[in-house]
């Protein structure tokens, strides 16, 4: 399942209306045609109240100079000032809030729910305590954990320990450039 942003309309005339994001997106409310969201009958509405961002599993709104304001969970996000006209007060940046599961939107006459969905994180993998922090470990010792290579051994000397050592330099060269360059001689 991949992240969602859903908003649904909880009170006003379009209440059960829903608008879902499962990428990124931009909607806007307001009393215009053109808006996502339009509510002609709603005069508490401006003719562009607010954008709200999606980029699932964030969201974000930002009032766009309305006069009455957006609303987030009773605190007023926004708006421009009584003396304004909606060109001036489209022209001023008011702040962007972020959205969480849960959160309640209130324009004019009309409420919505914010729902975040996010996908099941992955099972985390148990690690030995005893084992420590790997990313303290040197290159050397990363190289034996993984490869079993013990410099110095009988083993190291073997024709089959030099094959597997070119073999494992390879390995540590693609280590090396994945580890940030970091570059320490583990190899005997």
């Amino acid at each position: 399942m991949s992240a969602k942003v859903r908003l649904q309309i909880c009170k006003g005339k379009n209440a059960g209306r829903i608008f879902s994001f499962t990428e990124h997106d931009t909607f806007i409310f307001g009393r215009m045609a053109d808006c996502h969201a339009c509510m002609p009958d709603d005069n508490q509405v401006s003719r562009h109240h607010f954008i709200l961002e999606a980029n699932p599993p964030q969201a974000c709104l930002r009032d766009l100079g309305s006069l009455n304001g957006t609303w987030v969970n009773g605190t007023k996000c926004g708006a421009r000032e009584k003396d304004e006209s909606p060109e001036q007060g489209a022209k001023r940046r008011y702040p962007e809030v972020g959205l969480k599961d849960g959160d309640h939107i209130k324009v004019g006459q009309t409420e919505l729910e914010v729902s975040i969905e996010q996908p099941k994180e992955a099972p985390q993998h148990r690690v030995d305590a005893g084992l420590g922090n790997i990313s303290l470990l040197s290159p050397e010792q990363l190289g034996r954990l993984i490869f079993g290579i013990s410099p110095g051994s009988q083993d190291s000397k073997s024709p089959a320990a030099r094959s597997r050592r070119k073999s494992v330099a390879v390995d540590m060269a693609l280590f090396t450039v994945l580890d940030g360059g970091r570059r320490e001689t583990w190899l005997p």
